[in-house]
Order: structure tokens, then sequence, then C-alpha cells
């Protein structure tokens, strides 16, 4: 399965079916993020190429929507209350009865320390629809590809 973006002027009725057929069994993405503003942007952003997005601003509520999916993104600020969000990456990815990606971002320059903590990828903060996007169907696409050579 490939994943890939296309220019909206370079859609094709073929492109079009593609991209929603790779989006039907795309992973629901849990955005973990305190700012309204940044929640409504990432939103968007993912929204618009065919993502479900559900939004908590407190890592233990993240932990807690990602164990009731069982397989998600987790797009996690470093910066959340009650659970930071490298905490939040420590708990996901060691847990072995779940199915997760995790992506850290924050305005830090903390890319060594998202890394440490098992994340699949840093984004620094602002945001960049292109890269987050590209991130995001990176990290489904590794999901895909260990959901399928996992017994």
């Amino acid at each position: 399965m490939t994943l890939y973006l296309l220019p909206d002027a370079a859609k094709t009725d073929q492109a079009r079916n593609e991209a929603a057929i790779m989006t039907a069994a795309a992973p629901r993405i849990v955005l973990v993020e305190r700012d309204r503003h940044v929640c409504a942007l990432i939103t968007l952003f993912l929204k618009r190429v065919g993502y479900e997005v559900d939004v908590v601003d407190t890592g233990y509520l993240g932990l807690d929507r990602v164990r009731r999916l069982g397989s998600a993104i987790v797009i996690t600020e470093i910066l959340v209350t009650a659970l930071d969000g490298l905490a939040l990456c420590r708990l996901l990815k060691t847990d072995p009865t779940l199915q997760v990606g995790v992506i850290v971002l924050s305005m830090l320059s903390a890319a060594n320390r998202a890394c440490q903590a098992g994340a699949d990828a840093f984004l620094m903060k602002p945001i960049d629809e292109e890269s987050l996007i590209n991130t995001v169907n990176e990290v489904a696409l590794k999901l895909s590809v260990e959901s399928r050579s996992t017994p």
C-alpha cells in the first residue's frame, strides 16, 4: 500500500478513489494538545485528506482514548497537563496490547528526547501542513506493515 498526497488540482477520479480507499482503512488520529487554535488547525489539515481525529487536552485523556481504540496514531504536544507527551509516548509504546504510532510535536527542540521516549516522529511547531500529512502517512504505513506481520 502506498500513501501519498496529491495537490487538489492534480487529482483525477482514479486518484480520488485510491485516496478514499487508503483513508478508509487508515487508523484514527488522537490529537493530544491544549491549545485550541493548534487543535483546530491540525484537525483541519488531517480531515482534508480523510483522517478522523479525536481531540483531547491531557495526557491521561489521550491514554484512555487510545486504550479504548486499541489502534491509533497519537499526535501529542510535549507540554500537555496531567501526563506530559513524552511520558504518554513511553506508556503507549511499551503497552503490548496496543498498536500505536506516536508523533511528538513541540515548539521546543526535543527530537532526541522524543526518540528516546519511543516516538515514531518529531515535528517542530509551527506545524507545516505538508510535513504533518507526510509524517502521518508514513506512520500509518508503518502501522499497516506492522499489523500485517504480527500474528
